[in-house]
């Protein structure tokens, strides 16, 4: 079982790298035009996923661990409305800075 003390340094962790992405990640660089160039790996999972997920028009979608939003964005570009949480306040600041770079952060 995971403890407050173990949350709380995760929580700083990812905070220090929001922070560092935010300052050093340009509005180009935030860019989602293909969500494979965040996926480590084969994209085939990825690929499956999308397809079931078919028409999110009207969709209403929860990102539980949203990091840095390029999940969230790719799934707004899709015209679903998302919902997302993370342990770092600071990437889901980034997350929403993502969502309005590409023009979705009015469903993010």
């Amino acid at each position: 079982m995971i403890n407050q003390a173990e949350l709380d340094r995760e929580e700083t962790f990812w905070d220090s790298i929001g922070d560092q992405w935010m300052r050093g990640l340009s509005d180009d660089e935030l860019k989602v035009s293909d969500p494979r160039t965040f996926l480590s790996g084969s994209s085939v999972a990825f690929d499956y996923l999308v397809e079931q997920l078919g028409d999110l028009k009207s969709s209403v979608v929860l990102d539980y661990g949203c990091g840095s939003g390029w999940l969230s964005t790719y799934l707004a570009q899709r015209k679903a409305t998302v919902r997302g949480f993370d342990i770092s306040q600071q990437l889901v600041k980034l997350g929403m800075r993502r969502a309005v770079v590409n023009g979705v952060g009015d469903r993010v």
